[in-house]
């Protein structure tokens, strides 16, 4: 798969994930009989009709054109027509703020109460030249890949060039490299950095297993252009995957989440409390959702449910109650008790750094 980039400039404030058309009405020659009064009507309004249109197309014919109705046309082309190819054509590169794609929808629905981050790009790495932010997405219809978007900032106030990610492969989560290249060997960044400015890199992974949270060490070497000459510089990093990368909070059916806790497939189960939390209980359900890729499928008053699955269709089912005085319980159940467990540490290392009673 390679590295595929989009150019961009620096993310802006922040995942959400049909249409229809109508038609005129049809006939109902299948409804109706051929010697139908309706159909005779509809006959006589058709020649009605088509003598309009002809007398009509006859008076066109003769009528001299306007030249003001003329003029008002060519304006009206002119300005959506752009006179010059460069006019519309977007420049390699870092593009310019007004041209900036949204990077930052959310994967997830939100809780309506609680607005979302700004961002959901997370540090990955930074020196006093480049400063390195990443954020992890799924693929539609893909059981064993995710993206890795990372953001290239220059902090410098000189040019960066030649810039090469290398990740180093473990047993569960490898990079996808382009055709031919050994597993040892980086990925090329193809553009250049001019100093204040920030690109978009996304690099591709194969995941076996989406249960446990990966750590994969990695490093970006690249070029600093001086006044005085060039020189090598290498940045070492750590790339975090939580396993809720792996989730999407939306559901295949309506049914789904009803189906799950009526039927025997949610045998995994865990739980726990936390004290003194100093979120309300609408933050609280927007951070869940947000950051570990959740959708609210119901809530009354202080108690909610969310549900989420991963890429390779485990279900997961939470239960957040708010309790007096300042406790959050959390109760969930899953088809896979590792996910379970590893998503569920997760969860409560977001709303709090106190101690909890898990069970």
């Amino acid at each position: 798969l390679g590295v595929l980039v989009v150019t961009c400039g620096e993310p802006g404030p922040a995942c959400h994930r049909g249409h229809g058309t109508s038609g005129s009405p049809r006939c109902g020659r299948n409804k109706w009989g051929a010697g139908s009064p309706h159909i005779k009507e509809r006959a006589e309004r058709s020649q009605k009709h088509h003598s309009g249109e002809a007398s009509g197309k006859a008076a066109k014919k003769k009528k001299p054109k306007s030249s003001s109705s003329k003029g008002g046309t060519a304006t009206l082309l002119q300005q959506d027509m752009p006179k010059d190819k460069r006019e519309y054509e977007e420049t390699p590169g870092i593009t310019t703020p007004s041209k900036e794609p949204n990077f930052n929808t959310a994967q997830t629905p939100m809780t309506p109460s609680m607005p979302p981050p700004a961002s959901n790009y997370r540090p990955l790495a930074d020196d006093k030249n480049i400063k390195l932010t990443y954020e992890v997405r799924t693929l539609p219809m893909v059981r064993d890949q995710v993206v890795v978007s990372v953001i290239f900032t220059n902090q410098s106030a000189f040019q960066i060039k030649e810039m090469e990610l290398n990740i180093l492969d473990t047993l569960n989560t490898k990079m996808l490299r382009g055709v031919g290249a050994t597993p040892h060997e980086g990925a090329r960044v193809p553009f250049q950095l001019p100093t204040g400015t920030a690109n978009e890199g996304q690099f591709a992974f194969s995941v076996d297993s989406v249960s446990m949270s990966q750590r994969l060490r990695g490093t970006l070497t690249y070029m600093l252009v001086t006044e005085t000459g060039s020189t090598h510089e290498k940045l070492d990093f750590k790339l975090h995957l939580p396993v809720s990368s792996y989730l999407i909070g939306t559901m295949s059916k309506r049914d789904t989440f009803t189906e799950l806790l009526s039927g025997g497939e949610l045998t995994a189960k865990s739980n726990f409390t936390l004290d003194a939390v100093e979120y309300e209980f609408s933050h609280v359900l927007s951070k869940i959702c947000y950051h570990c890729h959740f959708t609210v499928v119901e809530q009354v008053g202080l108690s909610a449910s969310l549900y989420s699955r991963s890429i390779q269709d485990d279900h997961i089912c939470l239960l957040v109650k708010h309790m007096n005085p300042n406790r959050v319980l959390v109760d969930g159940k899953s088809t896979n008790s590792q996910l379970l467990s590893s998503l569920l540490d997760e969860v409560r290392a977001l709303l709090s750094n106190s101690s909890a009673t898990s069970t």
